[in-house]
């Protein structure tokens, strides 16, 4: 991704994480979170200890928040490319993104972080199954996050759509690799010149220059908090 950037890292890379059994794993974990007659990833096991809901997703928090179901598309993507001839998988991918599209027909969320995974996800969706429905959701999901760019302190996307002014790591991270995947699938260079506009504001303000990533910038506030999650991003 760096090299696409023009930029280069001296970090060495990280091993490949997986567990034991990863096949059994993902099987395991569908058949306590996946409901198939709904589309819908349950937010909590059935009949497990804590079988409640959470309130924040569809049917009061029945099924999972609208962020987390990106997250768990992500993993169905995981296992799709783990074992591409696994057709169950296949037919996940295809079958997580319009079970959510029922919930959220407008795609309408008040975080844009929380529309940059459903992006990013998107264009692994689209590398995965060359379906073209993929690269346009992120390329929409993409122009619309792009609307909250602004200039004040160098640059970069608001967190949220209202009520606040801050930047993070989280919305603005992401934001990069969605803006050079989509350079690469598209040949746009609009979306690379985005993408090293969003790195520039991210290395600028948001890390001390070498290895440490801070949380977010707020009315004109560094919350120079440590977190894996941002490190992540």
């Amino acid at each position: 991704m760096l090299a696409v950037l023009g930029l280069s890292s001296s970090r060495a890379a990280a091993p490949a994480l997986t567990a034991p059994d990863a096949a059994a794993a993902m099987r395991d974990f569908l058949a306590a979170y996946w409901d198939a007659d709904k589309s819908y990833f349950l937010a909590w096991n059935r009949g497990g200890p804590f079988s409640r809901p959470s309130g924040a997703g569809p049917q009061g928090g029945q099924y999972s928040d609208f962020w987390w179901e990106a997250q768990l598309w992500d993993l169905v993507l995981d296992a799709a490319q783990r074992e591409p001839a696994n057709l169950e998988y296949q037919r996940l991918i295809d079958a997580v993104y319009d079970g959510f599209q029922k919930a959220y027909p407008d795609w309408q969320n008040d975080f844009n972080d929380d529309l940059g995974w459903w992006a990013q996800a998107s264009m692994r969706a689209y590398k995965i199954t060359q379906q073209p429905r993929y690269l346009e959701r992120a390329k929409t999901l993409f122009a619309d996050i792009w609307t909250y760019w602004n200039d004040d302190l160098g640059g970069g996307v608001l967190w949220r759509r209202s009520g606040s002014n801050q930047k993070n790591v989280a919305t603005n991270g992401p934001l990069v690799v969605i803006a050079v995947r989509l350079y690469q699938a598209t040949g746009d260079a609009s979306y690379l010149e985005r993408a090293r506009r969003l790195y520039d504001f991210l290395n600028t303000r948001l890390t001390d220059g070498a290895a440490r990533v801070f949380d977010n910038i707020e009315n004109g506030t560094l919350r120079n908090w440590d977190f894996t999650y941002n490190i992540g991003n």
